[in-house]
């Protein structure tokens, strides 16, 4: 949790970088009584009833207001169908005419707008012939949507049709996320006949993982839950077909390429169990931290998951629709908030591109069911409906400001820490590249275990043996530094001698292949006793040589010390089919 006061460096962004925050109708408007949310408010479906919520329907411009003085350049919002159409084919001219109000003062404020077509509500007259469970029902979301976009059109700089279809792994509800998936592909083309923003639907992401990654079964059961959870919807979005393990495969039109960028809401990983019927089991309690007084499924920070996840989205623009925790003590929210950033320019790094960044939540709202989780940078006394911004507010505003952060500024907003003994990476890497080469060599020779002591040069790298991969580290230089002591105490004692990168930053041993990324593999050799000088290693010093120069972001393919007849015949192979890009071996 507290890494990140190890940076090495500042957390930026690119020019342009668009900072906001998010919100859904039913939860900050009050009063949305045609909601089939309402009706199971009302029927005591939910601990308690949302009534007005934050009272956004009649504070908006005070809200609206606040937004402009925090900063933020973004605001997304849902305009509520069940206030547009309360009955079949009736629209509420007056309740259209208000949220043209609300986006026109947006846009007077000079606030971007992210329009949500539908968050998570719909009318009570939908819910009851069947709503999207039957494919027949998508003609009265479009039929709503004619009506809508084109009075919007002109306010929307980017459009989200949908909000986290995708959660349920339940069987039944298979048919209702292809049906989704079908409202989605007509909703966007019908969009794009009024406006030039771009569409997509906000997907719920989360990092699946097995309770024992050991166990066949849970790791099977991990992949069934993010397959019918993550992959179908990104596999959709790609090809146009619909793959399910509980259906035949499905070809909808206009649903390839409907998604102009992936809208992702992230919070946390969560684990599955092959042994639970309905999959999900409790974290461990290693990992759990409770930062409001009752149970809650945030209950972890695992800002890595989103690193992981945005390995499979280089193709399309990413924007965070949705990232944000539930606490009562806002130094948590800010350390969070901080964290996850932190993930995102990592994953930036790595190949994925992030445009914009939407806070959950602007403020505490109702959270479908109850008022006690607080998500928001503002606070709200529900009684008195006054707004309060929090520390992690005006820490946000500062990031914006900077379009990004450092430690400076972070130990502004949690000064407890200033006493903390915990260094900056960066320290570390500045003393370790300023020793000489020969030094260098000694402080990597003293770092072996007695067995392998001796002459430093006696390493030969004998790639034919080379039998077991022993680490990958599938994270940014910064990740792998904050456990450089303990893994090279841990993987020296098993001799490891080298690294091996093409140069697109893929990297390579054996007969695996990894994918896009930044990562370092570690292999097992032998340590040559003799003394012939054609198996020296001429370089013991190069690991710490290697990675302060990869670190200044190049790939010194020419320093690496391998000579091709120790390579194996496999490996030959290899580096000749990798071209240009192939990594230099010593003759």
């Amino acid at each position: 949790m507290l890494g990140v006061f190890s940076l090495p460096e500042p957390v930026t962004f690119r020019p342009g970088f668009l900072w906001g925050s998010a919100t859904a109708g039913h939860q900050i408007e009050g009063g949305n009584i045609h909601s089939h949310k309402y009706r199971m408010e009302l029927d005591g479906k939910f601990p308690e009833c949302s009534g007005k919520a934050c009272n956004f329907r009649e504070l908006y411009r005070q809200d609206i207001d606040l937004l402009a003085e925090l900063g933020h350049q973004a605001f997304r919002l849902s305009l509520e169908w069940p206030r547009i159409e309360p009955a079949p084919g009736v629209h509420d001219e007056a309740e259209m005419k208000w949220y043209l109000q609300v986006l026109e003062l947006l846009k007077e404020k000079k606030i971007r707008i992210c329009v949500t077509l539908m968050h998570l509500s719909h009318p009570q007259w939908f819910e009851e012939i069947g709503e999207f469970h039957r494919r027949e029902n998508v003609d009265y979301f479009l039929r709503h949507l004619e009506y809508l976009v084109p009075q919007v059109a002109p306010y929307a700089d980017s459009w989200i049709v949908l909000n986290e279809f995708n959660g349920s792994d339940d069987p039944r509800c298979v048919e209702r996320k292809v049906n989704c998936l079908v409202a989605h592909a007509r909703a966007a083309e019908l969009i794009r006949n009024y406006s030039n923003a771009p569409v997509s639907t906000a997907h719920a992401l989360v990092d699946w993982q097995p309770e024992n990654p050991e166990d066949f079964f849970d790791r099977v059961r991990a992949d069934l839950r993010d397959w019918v959870g993550n992959r179908f919807f990104f596999h959709a979005v790609r090809t146009g077909i619909v793959l399910s393990p509980h259906r035949d495969a499905e070809e909808i039109p206009g649903l390839r390429g409907s998604c102009d960028f992936w809208a992702l809401n992230y919070y946390t990983r969560h684990f599955v169990s092959a042994r639970k019927f309905q999959g999900t089991v409790p974290r461990p309690a290693c990992c759990r931290i409770r930062m409001i007084d009752e149970p809650f499924y945030l209950e972890e920070f695992y800002p890595e998951g989103l690193i992981r996840q945005l390995e499979r989205l280089h193709d399309l623009p990413v924007q965070i629709t949705e990232n944000g925790v539930a606490c009562d003590d806002d130094r948590f929210r800010i350390l969070y908030l901080a964290r996850h950033l932190q993930a995102l320019q990592e994953a930036e790094q790595r190949g994925a591109k992030i445009d914009a960044y939407y806070h959950w939540s602007f403020l505490d709202n109702f959270e479908w069911g109850s008022f006690r989780p607080r998500f928001g940078l503002v606070h709200v006394d529900f009684k008195t409906f006054r707004r309060t911004p929090k520390p992690s507010a005006a820490f946000y505003r500062e990031v914006i400001e900077q379009n990004g952060f450092d430690l400076k500024l972070l130990r502004k907003y949690l000064p407890e820490f200033k006493e903390w003994k915990i260094y900056s990476l960066s320290a570390f890497l500045s003393a370790a590249c300023s020793l000489s080469r020969e030094k260098q060599s000694a402080v990597f020779h003293r770092s072996l275990p007695d067995p392998l002591r001796g002459d430093p040069g006696r390493f030969s790298l004998r790639i034919e043996l080379v039998f077991e991969l022993l680490v990958v580290v599938r994270l940014k230089f910064v990740q792998f530094f904050r456990g450089f002591a303990s893994l090279f105490e841990r993987f020296l004692s098993r001799q490891i001698v080298g690294c091996f990168f093409d140069a697109s930053g893929r990297f390579f041993r054996g007969g695996f292949r990894f994918g896009r990324g930044l990562g370092i593999v570690a292999a097992c050799g032998k340590q040559k006793r003799g003394s012939g000088a054609e198996n020296e290693c001429e370089h013991p010093s190069f690991h710490v040589q290697f990675l302060h120069t990869f670190l200044q972001g190049k790939f010194p393919f020419d320093t690496i010390p391998f000579r091709r007849e120790k390579a194996s015949p496999f490996l030959k192979r290899e580096l000749c089919n990798e071209g240009s890009g192939k990594a230099k071996i010593r003759k």
